[in-house]
Order: C-alpha cells, then structure tokens, then sequence
C-alpha cells in the first residue's frame, strides 16, 4: 500500500472502523431481506400480529391530542384508551413522528426503517465495543460486526421492530469496561451522564431492553473499584450514580406510561412457556445435527433463538480454551456482573426447565404460582434474558483470540462457518404480498358504509 493510503488510513482509522462495519450491516440486512423490497413493501415482513399492532399503535397516536400520559390514546380500546408504549411502537420515535405529521403522507410510519437503522446501528456498536476492549484495527471492527450481526437472536427478531434495537446491549457492555477504568474525577461526571442517556433510551424503545442495560448498570457501578485514597467522594458518586437511574425510570415512568401500579399490573400469561430450553443454546443450524428430541417446542420454538452458531460455539471454546486464565480472572474483577449473568440464565429457564422436548424439573407449586400471580409474569417471554448472555460470549471470545498471532485467518474462517450454519429467516418474496396492502377495497367501503364509528381493539 503506498504511504499516503497507510497515513490515511492511519489518521481516520476510527471513522474507516464505523463505516466498515455500516457497509457491513447493510450487505448482511439485503442478503436476508433485500432492502430495496423491505422498504417499498407497506406492511412490512411477513407476520401476521406483532407488525400489525405497533403501525396501529402509532396510527392511533399520531392522530390523538396531546395530554398525559404522553403515550396515551383513546382511538384504541375504546373508551378506556390505550398506552402505545405496551403496543411496542417504539416512544422514542413515536413522539417526534408524530410531530412530523402534518407533513409526512398520511400511511407512513417509521417500523420498517427502524429495523434497517438498527442492523446499521448493531455493527456500529459492535465496533465501539470490540474498540473499547482495545482492539483499534479495521480487521477487528469488521469482525466484531459480522458476529455482531449473524446472531440468531437478532435476525430472528426484524418481525418485532422494538426487539432488533439489541446494539444498547452492546452499549452496555461497552460502558461496563469504560466505567472500570475511570481515574480522573470529570469523567465520572460524564460516564453518569452517558449512562443515563443509555437507560433513558433503552426505556423508550422496549421494557425488556431497558431491564437488561439497568441490570448491566447496577453491575457496572457495584463491580466499579473504589480508590482507598478517594474513598468517601468515590462512595458517594456510587450512592449518588445506583439512585440517579431509579429517580428518571420514575420520571420516565410518570410522564409516559401514567398512574399503573407496578402491583396492580394483572398476570401475563406465558411466563413459563415462551422460555429458554437447556439445549437452545447448541440445537437448531446447519450443520450440527442433533435429534428431534433436542428441539425447542411449543413457545421455545418462537422465542428461544439462543442458537448460538458453530462458529461462536468454537470462538466461546477457543477463547476458554486459550485463555482460561483470563476467565478466572474476569470473573475475580466483575463479581456481580457474574451473579447478573447467572440471574439472567435462570430467569430465561423460568419456572418450567426444559430439556430438549422433555420437562425436567418444576418450582414447587406454590413458588410458581407466586411468580405467576406478581409482576415478574409481565416479562412472559423470558427467554429473551439470554440475549446479554450470548454477546457477552461472543465478545469475550473475541477479545481473547484477537490476542493471538493466529487470529485474522481462524476468524475468517469462523465467520463463514457461522454464516453458513445459521438458519435464515423467511426471506420477502414479492407474490407472497401482492394482497398485503391494496388501496382498491370495496369490500371495506361496502362494509364501512353507513356506520358512524369503528372501535379498534
């Protein structure tokens, strides 16, 4: 390469990072979906109930007067109303979309856009971690993002436009090492700020999100050293920095959402069913054939994409196996990020623990019950808890192979294993919606014609 290429590469080597892993994101978000038909096609992929209710949802919203709860709307559920933020439309776009009302065509909405920003905004994320764990060169952010991207638990996941916003997860992860390298006493000024941010993000996108970046906040802050020599201010900064998030989750909370008592909140049911399987984990590519008995069923076959992949399989190996005394000492330096892990894994598991098709073991009867009845059952999907779990794999298994001598040709190669073995996603075909949206419909001027309302439910 001639020496004015390697200055400036050398120069903007950060920038060159991001746009490789935006290029990235958008080569792997066409080969599975095709941007160009994902985009023109109005209802989006091809499901039939979760798409549907988070256009409705903001259908309704952007329509309804301003008032508190924000999110609140009354051309849903008639007359009570409904809160957009548990038809899953995402506030963080929902409130500044409906601003641009006026002016936007009467059928947008923003679902199908959000899912491609977030592929781009999950390889750049991936490269801001894998940069954050040391690794700066243009290699490494490609690989960090490829894994990033080919995980089945996010490709799996574009039928929830909410649910693709895993890169705050990433982000997370990301702030946890940032905050254990604070030395200097203005940077815990802006690391709370960033922070917060984060949190204040997670919650407007989905719940779910928001419980697993604040569960990696508390690690972060408990799992943060304490300097003997600044110990009262470094103290208080802790004390100051676990209240701050659960004073704007309140805030958040009030402005948002309104009056619903957490406890008042009735049973969801699922909790128990759309869970994590013990054999999630290793059963369901390509190119590892297992037995049917080993297969996820009922609501674990639609929730559990904990798969994670032959190649991450062998790049977790690699990293244990090359640097096991790394993970000794990984989990000596971040105790409660350990414990949060382990929580998260028997929260996936649930109450019904399964073992490939087979039920193993059940909480006594009065433990589940108990669970069932309390707020816990609000997150029924539990299986999703797996998803920190499974970047924190991959990443601890990049970070230790990208040490080697040897890393740039075993990487390639796992990449190209991982993308072979995981199973695709339905791809859009153009027939297949020719019905989806058509503005010629007499059946419904037919049907509509001479009634005065119509109640959504």
């Amino acid at each position: 390469m001639p020496l004015q290429g390697k200055r400036f590469i050398h120069k903007y080597q950060a920038a060159v990072c991001y746009v490789t892993g935006l290029l990235l994101g958008l080569a792997v978000f066409h080969i599975l979906f095709d941007v160009s038909l994902f985009l023109r096609l109005f209802w989006g992929l091809d499901f039939h109930n979760d798409v549907m209710q988070h256009i409705t949802g903001f259908y309704a919203f952007r329509r309804s007067p301003w008032g508190l709860p924000l999110l609140h709307t009354n051309l849903l559920g008639y007359p009570e109303g409904v809160n957009i933020y548990f038809t899953d439309s995402i506030p963080l776009l929902a409130l500044p979309f409906k601003l641009l009302a006026p002016i936007l065509p009467a059928d947008f909405h923003y679902i199908k856009l959000w899912v491609l920003a977030a592929f781009l905004m999950q390889a750049c994320a991936a490269v801001y971690l894998i940069r954050t764990l040391g690794f700066k060169q243009i290699w490494a952010a490609f690989f960090a993002a490829g894994f990033a991207l080919l995980v089945k638990w996010l490709i799996f996941r574009t039928g929830h436009a909410a649910l693709t916003s895993q890169f705050v997860i990433l982000l997370a992860l990301a702030f946890y090492i940032q905050q254990h390298r604070l030395n200097q006493t203005h940077q815990y000024q802006r690391m709370a700020l960033k922070w917060l941010g984060l949190i204040g993000m997670a919650f407007l996108i989905h719940l779910y999100l928001f419980v697993m970046v604040l569960g990696i906040f508390f690690a972060a802050v408990l799992d943060f050293r304490l300097d003997r020599t600044k110990f009262i201010p470094l103290l208080l900064y802790k004390f100051n920095l676990l209240i701050l998030p659960i004073l704007l989750f309140q805030v958040l909370y009030g402005v948002f959402i309104g009056p619903i008592a957490v406890q008042d909140l009735p049973a969801a049911e699922g909790y128990g069913y759309f869970s994590l399987n013990l054999t999630g984990i290793i059963s369901g590519g390509n190119l590892i054939a297992l037995p049917d008995t080993f297969a996820s069923t009922g609501g674990q076959a639609s929730e559990d994409h904990s798969y994670l992949g032959l190649g991450l399989i062998l790049l977790t190996l690699l990293g244990v196996i090359t640097g096991w005394k790394n993970v000794l000492g990984w989990l000596k330096k971040a105790p409660f990020l350990s414990l949060l892990i382990i929580g998260f894994y028997i929260f996936a598991l649930s109450t019904d623990i399964f073992l490939g098709s087979e039920l193993i073991y059940r909480y006594p009867t009065p433990i589940t019950n108990q669970i069932l009845a309390s707020p816990i059952s609000q997150f029924r999907a539990s299986a999703r808890f797996f998803w920190p779990i499974g970047y924190g794999l991959l990443f601890f298994g990049l970070a230790t192979v990208m040490k080697k001598r040897w890393a740039l040709p075993v990487l390639a190669c796992l990449l190209v294993i991982q993308w072979v073995d995981l199973p695709k996603p339905y791809t859009p075909r153009p027939d297949g919606y020719a019905a989806a949206y058509n503005e010629n419909l007499p059946f419904w001027d037919s049907l509509l014609d001479g009634k005065r309302s119509l109640y959504l439910y």
